[in-house]
């Protein structure tokens, strides 16, 4: 698990950030196979290092994938609002940049600003999920421990 903080450098026009918190091993076995995370998961590696241009470009297909993934829970354990709420807060951020698109006095600097916070989002899921997958562990081993 990486519990490191988005961290962002900017060049030019560029817009260079780190990673926030990745799912652990058992979390990331947990989703293998929940298709719409894997699809933003995937399409968010593209945001890590881009152009405001290119961010702009592709953000009406983000929020698209993002909409998918907030009304595809396929977890029944994580179908619960507190993830809800993370992946609503995802959708907003993604449907903001996708509305800056269509801004043609847009400043670079919102435009940075908006994949910061998308892509914070998108770390706080991770995190919620990591949490929630280490809860039930203790809560089996407990259990187990009990009989």
């Amino acid at each position: 698990m990486n519990n490191e903080s988005i961290s962002t450098a900017q060049t030019e026009n560029k817009l260079e950030t780190s990673i926030g918190e990745l799912l652990n091993e058992d979390s990331r076995a947990l989703v293998e196979n929940w298709r719409e995370y894997q699809i933003v998961n995937t399409e968010l590696d593209n945001y890590y290092s881009i152009t405001t241009e290119e961010a702009l470009f592709k953000a009406k297909d983000i929020s698209t994938y993002a909409l998918e993934l907030r009304d595809s829970i396929r977890i029944d354990f994580l179908d619960r609002p507190d993830v809800k709420i993370r992946l609503n807060v995802f959708y907003n951020t993604a449907l903001r940049l996708s509305d800056m698109a269509t801004i043609r006095t847009i400043e670079s600097e919102e435009v940075k600003t908006e994949v910061t916070n998308m892509l914070q989002a998108f770390s706080s899921i991770n995190g919620k999920i990591n949490n929630i997958v280490m809860q039930q562990q203790l809560e089996k081993e407990l259990l187990d421990f009990e009989k």
